[in-house]
């Protein structure tokens, strides 16, 4: 293993972007990367892939990577000749420069890519190169699948809602009838001994902004109870939902934990029969329209009064129930998938630096056991066995059938194999069924055929058990 000292411009070149205004871009293919990431498509690109991609003006310091052609904006650098360094090593050396070194010192930060080029690095070897980029990415995969599992565990989630609780029913009621109403407030940031490290979990708009998490317990700050004691915040217990009404309207969180939160919140505490599941996905379906109820002049702001009377159709309690019952391993398999990101990415940063510096030899790190998690079919392919919809094996059905729908449906060619007999029950088909008939790029017909693009063959769904799917074919038998 060797390592040579040069310069960024040596390793890859950094060039400015390409102007590009909204007004001219046509939704395609290629994805618009701005200095905060990407910020939609357009029909055309301008550089092939792969590329980086880092802020020249307005955030600084973030970087991005298209394995595909894109347009890099005229507010980011990019790169894509890599002068024979593994693209994915460039990628993550990009994110150890001192960006706040270069920054101009002007209203809008900025960033000098001829600066930046003479930026002095230390490289290994091609081969070390690889196995540094293999060994992150290892990382930056598992914690990608845990999202896309956790999004499709959301779609099945609120498919069963909207068939328990269909969004035209008569109101009934209003929401204060199915949950107490909470505000929140802010300690004065005049006293440091409010504020700690590992106090009382305080939120605030901005953290549920910086972050996807669907389970929150900590913010950037935690209160002392001193400060809790000062202000007229409440604790919220666990479970309570969290809903931004200003700045913006329509942030929603989990409580993971007993939290209090600023002013920034009315959160419901649920009634007990009613249930965290039914007040989380009503919040989803319906902040919009709580959101068009925002009054104010400098932002708009939803006021506890404006929030109790929010109407709605008083579920009935077995409904709840049902519901609970179903969205309880829903939720708990979510809020562990965004534990366990949160520890793999403090994984990730911890051993970046010390790989990118030779400190950790990339040799000697075994990432074997992470690894044979990181396939789409591990969470999926198990013995399963007949069982209750509300258990795991249900939900690890449903997640093994829509990553294969997702294949399908993009035209990748793939075979996926459930051993044994699978109880394939109406529920499971019908949620299922809610999910793929407004996709953009399938059909269901009459003939019960699910259509894919024109090179997917179509497969055919018959309520049942099923041994066997593939992207050729598909068959539930009787």
């Amino acid at each position: 293993m060797s390592w040579t000292t040069t310069t960024l411009g040596e390793v890859t070149n950094l060039k400015r972007g390409f102007d590009l205004p909204a007004s001219k871009r046509v939704s395609g293919k290629y994805p618009v990367y701005s200095s905060s990431g990407k910020t939609g498509t357009h029909d055309k690109y301008m550089v092939e892939g792969p590329c980086v991609i880092t802020g020249r003006y307005g955030t600084i310091g973030k970087v991005f990577y298209s394995s595909n052609s894109c347009w890099p904006l005229n507010t980011s650098l990019y790169s894509c000749d890599f002068k024979g360094n593994n693209p994915r090593f460039v990628y993550y050396l990009l994110q150890t420069i001192p960006w706040s070194e270069y920054k101009t010192a002007s209203a809008v930060p900025g960033v000098n890519r001829n600066h930046v080029n003479l930026h002095k690095v230390t490289i290994p070897d091609k081969i070390t190169q690889d196995r540094i980029a293999y060994l992150l990415d290892s990382i930056t995969s598992k914690i990608e699948l845990n999202n896309r599992i956790n999004g499709y565990l959301e779609e099945l989630l609120l498919a069963k809602y909207d068939k328990l609780f269909p969004v035209n029913a008569n109101f009934t009621g209003i929401l204060s009838d199915v949950g107490t109403i909470i505000g929140g407030a802010t300690p004065s940031k005049k006293r440091s001994e409010y504020y700690c490290s590992n106090g009382i979990g305080w939120i605030t708009p901005r953290d549920l902004s910086n972050s996807s998490d669907k389970f929150i317990a900590h913010g950037a700050d935690d209160i002392t109870d001193e400060g809790y004691a000062s202000c007229s915040a409440k604790l919220l217990p666990k479970g309570s939902v969290l809903f931004s009404s200003r700045a913006p309207i329509g942030y929603i969180a989990i409580a993971a934990d007993a939290v209090a939160t600023n002013q920034g919140f009315k959160s419901i505490v649920p009634k007990e029969e009613i249930g965290t599941a039914f007040v989380y996905c009503f919040l989803v379906r319906n902040k919009q329209r709580i959101a068009d109820m925002g009054a104010g002049t400098t932002f708009p702001e939803v006021s506890g009064k404006m929030m109790k009377s929010v109407e709605l159709a008083i579920p009935e309690q077995t409904l709840c129930a049902e519901f609970d019952f179903f969205a309880g391993p829903i939720l708990k398999q979510q809020e562990a998938l965004e534990r366990e990101n949160r520890e793999l990415a403090a994984l990730r940063d911890d051993l970046l630096p010390k790989l990118m510096s030779g400190e950790i030899d990339a040799s000697k790190v075994d990432l074997t056991q992470l690894n044979s998690h990181l396939s789409d079919h591990s969470v999926a392919i198990r013995e399963i066995n007949n069982s209750t919809i509300a258990d795991a094996t249900f939900i690890n059905r449903f997640i093994a059938l829509r990553m294969l729908f997702e294949k399908l449906s993009h035209g990748i060619r793939h075979a996926f194999d459930i051993r044994g007999q699978v109880n394939c029950q109406m529920e499971f088909l019908t949620l299922f069924a809610l999910l793929i008939i407004p996709h953009p790029e399938v059909a269901i017909r009459n003939d019960k055929t699910i259509r894919g693009r024109k090179n997917v063959k179509p497969y055919i769904v018959i309520p049942g058990l099923f041994a066997r799917i593939s992207c050729k074919r598909a068959i539930m038998q009787h």
